[in-house]
């Protein structure tokens, strides 16, 4: 899940929690997408890729992700992942 995610002096700052739902442990790859919305239409004006420490079964972790980009319209936050993961 995307918890945080705001402008911090001008640029796009979220916070990313990341919780193993499987039995076994794991490390994920998630990748952080800032968009700005641009009269009703989302333009993505970053990706941040985290490659995560293990996570054990049932434990969460939170990481986070900014970028060097000057932000001029409303921030949106997404997130995608590798195959297999299962966000909380």
């Amino acid at each position: 899940t995307i918890p945080v995610c705001e402008t911090r002096n001008g640029s796009p700052y979220a916070e990313v929690v990341v919780r193993n739902l499987g039995t076994d442990s794991r490390a994920y790859n998630v990748v952080v997408v800032f968009a700005e919305n641009l009269g009703g239409t989302d333009t993505t004006v970053a990706e941040v890729g985290i490659d995560t420490a293990t996570v054990q079964p049932g434990a969460s972790r939170r990481y986070k992700a900014t970028a060097a980009v000057d932000l001029r319209h409303e921030l949106l936050c997404s997130y995608r992942t590798a195959a297999g993961f299962t966000p909380n």
